[in-house]
């Protein structure tokens, strides 16, 4: 979102340099993550990269059109948070149904069964999570008066 922005202020320069720096940091924590991370590293050091490449565009943005960061970034911690307690419902969810599920189903039936529980689990709590918030609110009222 914040590429096409840039590219929208006409800064698509700068959105290939925010890449580049995100990809240069992705290979460098690549290199120091992956031996004491393993498989875990590369996730990291992508994640890592992508938040340093978001960040570039978002403070170039700033510059360009003088929008707050601190307002988006207190309108994003309640998504956040929603976002965790959602995130612990579905990992809670999975335990108990995969507990409660007899392996006799087999390994395919089992996992399809503790799959859609967890999906219809995070669905459920995001959206009655996120109903009330501000931005979902400003959302549905901006399509009530079309």
């Amino acid at each position: 979102m914040t590429t096409a922005t840039m590219q929208g202020i006409n800064e698509q320069k700068k959105v290939v340099w925010a890449i580049a720096v995100g990809i240069a940091v992705k290979v460098v924590l690549n290199i120091l993550l992956v031996p004491p991370f393993k498989e875990i590293g590369p996730i990291l050091a992508t994640y890592a990269g992508m938040g340093v490449s978001v960040l570039y565009t978002l403070l170039h943005i700033k510059k360009a059109v003088g929008f707050s960061i601190r307002k988006l970034i207190r309108s994003l911690i309640p998504i956040a948070i929603v976002t965790a307690i959602m995130a612990a419902v579905v990992l809670a969810v999975e335990k108990g149904v995969e507990a409660a599920v007899p392996s006799s189903m087999g390994d395919k039936g089992v996992d399809l069964i503790v799959t859609s529980a967890g999906i219809i689990a995070g669905m459920v709590v995001f959206i009655a999570g996120s109903w009330r918030l501000p931005v979902v609110q400003g959302i549905l009222s901006a399509r009530k008066q079309r």
